[in-house]
């Protein structure tokens, strides 16, 4: 009984699909929400969420780690990347949710991820 749930979900950081080409068309609307704040919503509005999943995380600590950050979203896409993961496992009531954004140094990626896994 003194255990705690880990999730470590890695990612390439890009948050078009394949099967959605019409995804690139509305990063300038996300990219905006950004200076305006509204993110969650704007990706709500966008009906780009997530689906819902029926999974209890109440228990877990979650992070999401980024290993191939795109150049041209000068760091915005790790800001949109959070928003979407944080609303979709917020739904899931995770316990706690850490986001690594990608390092130069892998070393320091995984010494990042032993440490979250170790608290």
């Amino acid at each position: 009984e003194s255990y705690k749930n880990k999730v470590v979900i890695i990612t390439d950081g890009y948050l078009e699909s394949t099967s959605r080409p019409a995804d690139t068309k509305l990063t300038p609307q996300l990219y905006k929400s950004l200076v305006i704040g509204n993110t969650k919503e704007m990706i709500t509005l966008l009906g780009l969420n997530i689906p819902k999943c029926d999974v209890d995380l109440s228990n877990t600590d979650v992070m999401v780690c980024e290993v191939n950050e795109r150049k041209t979203g000068m760091g915005k896409d790790f800001d949109i990347l959070k928003a979407y993961w944080t609303e979709w496992l917020s739904r899931m009531q995770a316990k706690k949710i850490d986001f690594i954004a990608r390092e130069q140094a892998t070393d320091l990626t995984v010494s990042k991820v032993d440490a979250f896994i170790k608290k």
